[in-house]
């Protein structure tokens, strides 16, 4: 069964901590940013990590699939602690 808790924070209406932003605000304008921001660089971490398992550890064939220069794979996977 899904629940709210599994929709994107842009869908339920919560932050990261679980609060609620009210849908007639959408939250303040710099809320909205940082979700955004965060839910981006989530993203950005959750598909390298799903690229890099397809890949089975190969950098350059995960960065082929993800359309990037290798160079941009490993900077990215310093960037999230991946190694």
């Amino acid at each position: 069964i899904v629940t709210i808790d599994h929709l994107p924070a842009e869908v339920s209406g919560r932050t990261s901590a679980g609060q609620t932003v009210p849908a007639s605000s959408g939250g303040t304008s710099r809320q909205r940013e940082r979700l955004s921001r965060d839910e981006r660089l989530r993203r950005q971490r959750d598909e390298l990590i799903r690229a890099l398992a397809e890949a089975k550890g190969n950098k350059a064939e995960a960065a082929r699939a993800l359309g990037i220069p290798r160079s941009t794979l490993l900077s990215r996977m310093q960037k999230f602690g991946l190694g």
